[in-house]
């Protein structure tokens, strides 16, 4: 799985910007879902650098990826 590139921290304690294709192999899922997902499952949303350019925050896919699992588990105890 994709580490996020945690191995390089960013300066100063900035955010680090993952793409949408990074997003997807690290989740093993498509882009459509992704857009699903943020219409339906509060998934984080992009910060647009440009018409045609989004990244994510690592920090908050991490964080919901985290939440969700959480979800599922208590879930399963029902």
């Amino acid at each position: 799985m994709n580490s996020f590139r945690q191995e390089n921290p960013t300066p100063s304690g900035l955010p680090e910007c993952i793409t949408t294709k990074e997003v997807c192999n690290w989740l093993g899922i498509a882009r459509s879902t992704i857009h699903n997902y943020i219409l339906h499952k509060n998934f984080p949303k992009p910060v647009k650098l440009s018409t045609r350019h989004h990244v994510f925050l690592r920090v908050e896919i991490v964080d919901w990826f985290q939440r969700r699992q959480i979800e599922d588990n208590l879930a399963d105890e029902l």
